[in-house]
């Protein structure tokens, strides 16, 4: 279930829309994040949707697989019909090893709350 913290900070919701199209648009490309870090995957306005790895190796997926993620934040993590805000922690299977991810609406940068 999305966690709504303001960790991430806080994203405009009409932008949050526009980066969800986004990650739509380039659904079948791939969305990399390094060990132990933070991907913006996609920006407008201030407004941004990480993708998180805290993992000791480098993570990758198709861009698609983070939409029904960052939808579920939207929906259940919004301020005043204003602002959308909050993460998800997923996994990822590749082969035989499972790898955990965190999707998080925020801020320009992961740590702008």
């Amino acid at each position: 279930d999305p966690r709504c913290s303001l960790s991430f900070g806080l994203a405009y919701v009409t932008d949050t829309k526009a980066n969800i199209r986004h990650l739509d648009d380039v659904q079948n490309v791939t969305c990399s994040v390094p060990a132990d870090s933070c991907a913006r995957v996609s920006n407008q306005n201030l407004s941004s949707i990480f993708f998180c790895n805290y993992e000791s190796t480098a993570i990758s997926t198709k861009c698609g697989t983070l939409i029904e993620p960052a939808k579920s934040i939207q929906s259940a993590c919004r301020l005043r019909d204003f602002y959308d805000y909050g993460y998800l922690e997923q996994t990822l299977t590749q082969g035989t090893v499972e790898y955990k991810y965190t999707i998080a609406l925020g801020g320009e940068f992961p740590n702008s709350a």
